[in-house]
C-alpha cells in the first residue's frame, strides 16, 4: 500500500511538476516576447536618435538619403534578431514557435517614427542655417550702409559746397524749412563810394572830422574823379590847417582832369586865403575846353589884381562877348584898356557901362570921373 502510495504521491508531483513546468512556460513565452518587444523599440529609437544626431552634425544633402534608405535597413534586423533569442532556454522550441507569430506586425511604427523626428531635425536645421545667412546678409547690408553713409560724409565735410542764394526765395526756404544758402553780391565802385560818403556825412553831422576824413579817403580810392569828394575832403584838410595837404589833393585832381573849372577854381581859392595871388593866378592860368563865365570872372580879377593886363584883358574880353548886358564886365574891361593907353576904347567901354544895369553908384561915379579924365586928356592931345 505504501508502494502504491508512493507510487501515487511521485505521480501527483510529477504531475504537478509538469502543471507547473507548463505554467512556467506559458509565462516564459509571454516575457521574453514583452520584454524582447520593448527591448527593440528601445532600440530602434536610440537608433533614430544616433542617425539624427548624425543628420545633423552633417550636410543636408545626406541627410535625405538616410531617410530614403532607413525603412528598409530597420526591418531586416528586426525579422533576423527576433528569430535568434539572447539566451538559451528548456523552452526553446516553443519559442522559436510563438516568436515567429507575433513579429509579423510591428513593422512600420518604428520608421514611420524616426523619418518625422529626422524630417523635424532636417526643417530645423535648414530653417536655422537659412536664418544665419539672412543675418550674415542683414550684418554686410548694414555694414555697406554704414560705410557708405560715412564715406559721404567725409566727402561732404572736405568739399562744402558754396552755392549762391536766391534772396528773393529766401524767405519761403526759410518757412519750408530748407537749408539757406549765401549769395555774393559784388558791388560797383561807385556804390562803396557812395557808402563811404554817407558815411562820412553821418559822421559830419555828429562832428566826427576824424571818421568823415577816413571815409573821403576811402571813397576817392574807389572813385578817384570824383571832383565834389575831393574838393570836401580839401575843405576838412583846410579847416584842419592841413594846408599843403589840401593844395596836394586839388592838384592831384587836376592832374587828372586838367579842364576841371571846379578844382583850379577850389586850388585858387585857397592859395588867395593864403595871400598867394600869383600862385593863385597861375593855377587859373590855363583856359579849359569849356569855361565857365565865373572861372573867367575870378581869372580877370585875379590877373587886374597882380596887374597882369594881358591875361586881365584877355579875361574880360571874353566876358562881354558872352555876356554884352552886364556892366561889370565892361566896367573891367575899360580899366584894363586904359591901362594899356588905349583911350579910344576905354572911354568907349566906360560909356558902354554906364547905360548897363547892375553897376552900384560907386562904380557909376568911378565910371563919370575916368570918362572926364579920359575926354580932357584926348582934348589936350589934340
Amino acid at each position: 500500500m505504501s508502494t502504491i502510495n508512493n507510487a501515487l504521491s511521485k505521480l501527483a508531483e510529477q504531475q504537478s511538476s509538469t502543471a507547473d513546468a507548463q505554467e512556467k512556460l506559458v509565462r516564459a513565452n509571454i516575457t521574453p516576447v514583452k520584454s524582447s518587444r520593448l527591448v527593440w523599440a528601445i532600440g530602434g529609437f536610440t537608433l533614430s536618435l544616433g542617425i539624427g544626431a548624425w543628420a545633423v552634425t552633417s550636410t543636408p544633402n545626406p541627410i535625405q538619403t538616410s531617410i530614403v534608405d532607413l525603412t528598409p535597413a530597420a526591418d531586416a534586423p528586426l525579422h533576423a534578431t527576433s528569430l535568434q533569442p539572447a539566451s538559451p532556454s528548456n523552452t526553446s522550441k516553443i519559442v522559436h514557435q510563438s516568436n515567429a507569430m507575433i513579429y509579423d506586425a510591428p513593422k512600420v511604427k518604428a520608421p514611420q517614427v524616426q523619418s518625422t523626428n529626422i524630417a523635424s531635425v532636417a526643417t530645423n536645421k535648414a530653417q536655422v542655417s537659412s536664418r544665419k545667412e539672412s543675418n550674415q546678409t542683414q550684418n554686410a547690408q548694414q555694414k555697406t550702409a554704414v560705410n557708405h553713409s560715412t564715406t559721404v560724409a567725409q566727402v561732404q565735410t572736405a568739399k562744402p559746397v558754396y552755392q549762391p542764394i536766391n534772396l528773393a526765395a529766401t524767405s519761403n526756404n526759410t518757412a519750408t524749412g530748407s537749408s539757406m544758402n549765401v549769395q555774393h553780391v559784388e558791388l560797383t565802385h561807385r556804390q562803396m563810394a557812395d557808402q563811404a560818403i554817407d558815411r562820412a556825412s553821418k559822421a559830419l553831422e555828429a562832428n566826427d572830422f576824424d571818421t568823415a576824413t577816413m571815409e573821403y579817403q576811402n571813397a576817392l580810392r574807389y572813385v578817384p574823379q570824383d571832383e565834389t569828394t575831393r574838393r570836401k575832403l580839401a575843405a576838412l584838410y583846410y579847416g584842419n590847417r592841413e594846408v599843403r595837404k589840401s593844395a596836394e589833393l586839388l592838384e592831384a585832381g587836376i592832374k587828372i582832369d586838367k579842364n576841371s573849372n571846379e578844382l583850379r577854381m577850389s586850388l585858387a581859392t585857397i592859395l588867395i586865403k593864403e595871400d598867394q595871388p600869383e600862385a593863385a593866378l597861375s593855377a587859373l592860368g590855363y583856359l579849359p575846353d569849356q569855361v565857365s563865365d565865373k572861372y573867367l570872372a575870378m581869372r580877370a580879377a585875379l590877373a587886374q589884381q597882380v596887374k597882369n593886363n594881358q591875361v586881365s584883358l584877355q579875361s574880360y574880353q571874353m566876358l562881354t562877348k558872352r555876356d554884352p548886358e552886364n556892366g561889370r564886365w565892361w566896367l573891367g574891361l575899360g580899366i584894363q584898356q586904359e591901362r594899356l593907353a588905349q583911350t579910344s576904347d576905354a572911354l568907349n567901354s566906360y560909356n558902354k557901362a554906364l547905360t548897363m544895369v547892375g553897376l552900384s553908384s560907386q562904380s557909376q561915379s568911378f565910371i563919370r570921373d575916368r570918362i572926364t579924365l579920359l575926354a580932357s586928356l584926348e582934348q589936350g592931345a589934340k
